[in-house]
């Protein structure tokens, strides 16, 4: 599993990276830092107030000085509040914009964005940089442990191999798998988040601490005598600490009482982060290993002894596997032939090409569903499947052949189907709809077989030694 990030425009050395979280992300956090974080529209109310500016200054043969830009701004400020604090308040900036704007290289929206990130020099990242690259995912050789962290090149002894900005859980329990019904009846939760596996903890602390980076590859391996040899004899090559001097936040929040990192927590402050330390010389394509401590140890023993494979009554399926029948069932065909209960269709769809389709219709199908209906007919799977592809659930309505029999080289299949665009919750009923790649199978939430009953779940311990006592509540 895993995302990769690609990157849409050039990259130079210096440059922050950037991800589109969308703006629902930013309006779901009100009451928080995000209120002055600006939107789209804020840039391009920013740049229509700083074309009026630059109108008026050569209209009037206004002199631009730093007073008159900050006067501007200021007064702007109690009109526009977010749009205004993009405004430039220098003369230097103020000329650099205006010049690139005059010369249409780029949008004045976009270069006000531009003002608003720092940029490094090559020479500043040598010499406070840290390397985010040291490991690449790759096939483990510890038995059963699928991927591992493989390093990219020599790592001596001492060296920084990632840095781990830390998502914090005040309390660990809420990771539990369990109803609101069922909790207030005093049952136990018998099953946890799979993000507790990804987390670190002490046994006597509530806290879960998740790692942001990619840390998160990094198998168990010790030289303990369980029953079972999880790594070499040489034992792990790399350990955590605390961060060190590129973050300093981290130092302040450990001398933090439990009460003041819960508040922190709650106010989505963040400010804690590991360092994952080589502990001896690690060569090129050595797996990177830390260890998880003696009690995930002894639980991962005691799940291997203990775990009973559930019975395979075809319920479920892999989800590689039906992608690879295109086996798309129309609602009719799922009366008599359900998919398995961990499997659910979606449609590639891009949303946006056709909100203004004039075409639309209100339509209301066989099946008493009411949808916008419009015809795919120009669409090919190709336009569908890029990088700029959406997915949302779906249901076949319909397909067409022409008389041809399906599954037919030589039969191309179209299809009508009922997409659920979740985000604004409507439907739409598209005729017409290209097969093939345009579908495709995701497993349902909580059903893959990282969720099957018993599936092994405990965190990673942070050594007693280097954990606040502060933090030790549940003793």
């Amino acid at each position: 599993g895993g995302h990769t990030f690609t990157t849409y425009e050039d990259v130079f050395p210096g440059d922050e990276l950037f991800a589109d979280y969308g703006e629902d992300w930013l309006d779901g956090r009100t009451g928080t830092y995000a209120d002055d974080v600006p939107r789209y529209e804020d840039f391009n109310k920013a740049s229509e107030i700083l074309r009026a500016i630059q109108t008026s200054v050569e209209e009037n043969d206004v002199e631009v000085t730093n007073a008159f830009l900050k006067v501007q701004k200021s007064i702007m400020i109690l009109l526009h509040s977010r749009p205004a604090k993009l405004l430039p308040d220098t003369v230097e900036i103020y000329n650099r914009i205006s010049s690139q704007s005059d010369d249409n290289m780029k949008s004045t929206s976009r270069l006000l964005a531009e003002e608003t990130v720092n940029k490094r020099s090559v020479e500043w990242l040598e010499e406070n940089g840290i390397c985010l690259d040291n490991i690449r995912p790759g096939k483990s050789k510890i038995s059963d442990a699928g991927r591992g962290a493989i390093a990219k090149g020599y790592i001596p002894e001492g060296e920084i191999i990632s840095p781990a900005p830390l998502l914090l859980v005040a309390d660990k329990e809420s990771l539990d798998m369990i109803s609101f019904r069922d909790k207030r009846a005093g049952k136990v939760a018998e099953h946890k988040q799979i993000l507790m596996n990804y987390c670190f903890s002490h046994h006597d602390s509530p806290l879960a601490l998740c790692p942001q980076s990619s840390m998160i590859l990094m198998n168990h391996c010790s030289t303990r005598d369980l029953g079972k040899a999880y790594c070499g004899s040489e034992g792990p090559s790399a350990k955590i600490q605390w961060a060190g001097e590129w973050n300093p936040e981290t130092v302040d929040w450990l001398k933090l009482t439990m009460e003041d990192v819960v508040e922190r927590v709650q106010g989505t402050s963040r400010g804690l982060s590991f360092e994952v330390v080589a502990t001896r010389d690690i060569m090129p394509g050595e797996e990177v290993t830390i260890d998880y401590g003696e009690n995930w140890e002894k639980a991962w023993d005691n799940h291997v002894k203990s775990w009973v494979p559930p019975v395979d009554d075809g319920s479920y399926v892999p989800v590689r596997k039906m992608i690879e029948s295109k086996d798309f069932r129309t609602v009719d065909e799922l009366k008599e032939n359900p998919y398995p209960d961990n499997i659910q269709l979606f449609c590639y769809y891009h949303p946006e090409q056709y909100d203004n389709n004039e075409g639309y219709e209100e339509v209301k199908d066989a099946h008493g569903n009411y949808g916008e209906k419009f015809s795919g007919k120009k669409m090919k799977p190709a336009d569908l499947t890029d990088e700029l592809g959406d997915k949302y659930p779906c249901e076949i309505i319909e397909k067409i052949t022409d008389g041809c029999n399906e599954g037919e080289d030589d039969c191309p299949v179209k299809y009508t189907v009922r997409i659920v665009y979740e985000d604004e919750g409507a439907t739409y009923i598209m005729t017409e709809y290209p097969g093939g790649e345009s579908f495709t199978f995701v497993t349902k939430e909580y059903k893959s077989d990282l969720h099957l009953p018993g599936a092994f779940r405990h965190f990673m311990e942070i050594d007693d030694a280097i954990f606040p006592e502060q933090w030790k509540t549940l003793r």
